[in-house]
């Protein structure tokens, strides 16, 4: 990750706004440490890569979804600029990475 690193939740915005990610969200997406869950570790909220398939987005959709099959998902999702999709997953991720904090601390 670069110094102008941004979140996804505000790469997701301004894609939106503007209609499509740009060259360098395409790239950021495919990097473990500038994904959707490696933005959770470089938040300080996973020291490690979780499974989130039994979250409620994932589950819903039927997803088949592991440690790096949310991943690849999130990317289809950027790539084809599917802003909505991206940000459930997104939320879907977030969330996760809260419970797996919260579980840690109890």
């Amino acid at each position: 990750m670069e110094e102008s690193w941004k979140p996804w939740r505000e790469r997701i915005a301004e894609a939106r706004a503007r209609g499509a990610f740009t060259a360098v969200d395409l790239r950021d997406v495919w990097h473990p440490g500038s994904c959707a869950v490696g933005e959770q570790v470089h938040r300080g909220l996973l020291q490690e890569y979780l499974d989130i398939s039994e979250t409620p987005y994932i589950v819903e959709h039927g997803v088949l979804a592991g440690k790096h099959l949310v991943g690849g998902l999130f990317t289809q999702l950027v790539r084809y600029n599917l802003f909505d999709e991206a940000e459930r997953v997104l939320d879907a991720v977030e969330d996760a990475a809260l419970r797996w904090k919260r579980e840690r601390l109890t």
